[in-house]
């Protein structure tokens, strides 16, 4: 592409696509039809005020804005501002700049979802029965959690000292889907009629239940029948994800 401090290629490349005329240019920046020839012509440089206005103008496509800042930068680089060629370009004269145009604007925030989160001694009076376990937090606790993906029903517990083994540091929070019913196999965490909460894995065979210890924690294996399982366990929650003390962040 031949060098012009206008970038006249493009601009009558988009007044033929768009069937446009020279003198339409001319009533579009407030100038007579004689002026539009010298800007085509480049005997004088147009503003980035009426660079903008003509690309919108005829609106120009992204590829063709690239284009089109891209003759302007090398050709008025490379010229004394009036056209003429420099007499000691800054720029070797096989070098050639390419202009990518990006709509500028504030970054944008990654966006979180938050979910309600509570000590797990809150949940002594929590009954199962009678309310879902999200419902239970978002109405006796004022802290929550941020989290980078939506999921009904999620909510957050930090584990405190009434935890029934050392399977998890106190402080360090549960993710728990607390509208789900578990899947064989699936982490839970359960709160005990003891007042204990534990992790254990869930496995229903027949008419009974076995939560078994999960392969990296410690713990003994509870046994209970679906009738009578009342009689042991408060609540079942399946886990979605186990943070550590140290990767805890509450808000």
């Amino acid at each position: 592409m031949k060098r012009h401090v206008n970038g006249w290629e493009t601009i009558a490349r988009y007044l033929k696509l768009r069937g446009k005329q020279q003198q339409d240019l001319a009533r579009l920046l407030h100038i007579t039809p004689p002026a539009i020839s010298q800007v085509k012509n480049g005997c004088f440089l147009l503003s980035p005020g009426q660079l903008a206005t003509i690309i919108n103008y005829l609106e120009f496509d992204e590829p063709a804005i690239n284009e089109f800042y891209t003759e302007l930068f090398n050709a008025r680089i490379a010229t004394d501002g009036r056209g003429r060629e420099a007499k000691a370009p800054e720029l070797p004269p096989n070098w050639r700049f390419s202009v990518t145009f990006r709509k500028s604007g504030p970054k944008r925030r990654a966006e979180t979802y938050r979910i309600p989160l509570a000590g797990t001694a809150l949940l002594d009076h929590y009954a199962a029965l009678f309310e879902s376990l999200p419902d239970y937090l978002a109405r006796h606790s004022d802290e929550f959690l941020w989290v980078p993906e939506r999921e009904e029903g999620l909510c957050a517990l930090r584990i405190g000292e009434e935890m029934g083994e050392a399977a998890l540091t106190p402080g360090s929070l549960v993710l728990v889907r607390g509208r789900s019913y578990p899947d064989p196999g699936q982490l839970c965490l359960i709160g005990l009629l003891s007042g204990k909460v534990v992790l254990r894995e869930f496995w229903p065979e027949g008419k009974k239940v076995f939560f078994r210890e999960a392969s990296d924690h410690r713990g003994r294996e509870l046994v209970v029948t679906r009738r009578g399982a009342a009689r042991q366990i408060r609540w079942v929650h399946p886990v979605r994800e186990i943070r550590p003390r140290d990767d805890s962040r509450s808000v």
